[in-house]
């Protein structure tokens, strides 16, 4: 009786050290899939980050580029009110 009484106690230990295996392995496998995601997130994060950046730095540019194009526009418009007003003088 004592033989039978122990190889179910030693059944039931074997069951309860599998299921904490299995239980470990489930949460280890879970954590690497939240690193995983998390660093997927942070792919994505620095790419916007990025992608933000040249966005920014593109319309920068272009700003300044229209704003030369103001400049250079308004000085030639200058030099011809100059011309004109040199012929008004020549005539008068």
């Amino acid at each position: 009786m004592l033989l039978a009484h122990q190889r179910q106690w030693f059944v039931k230990e074997e069951e309860e050290e599998e299921e904490e295996e299995e239980e470990e392995e489930e949460e280890e496998e879970e954590e690497e899939e939240e690193e995983e995601e998390e660093e997927e997130e942070e792919r994505r994060r620095r790419r916007r980050k990025k992608k933000k950046k040249k966005k920014k730095k593109k319309k920068k540019k272009k700003k300044k580029k229209k704003k030369k194009k103001k400049k250079k526009e308004e000085e030639e418009g200058e030099e011809e009110e100059e011309g004109e007003e040199n012929k008004c003088v020549v005539r008068s």
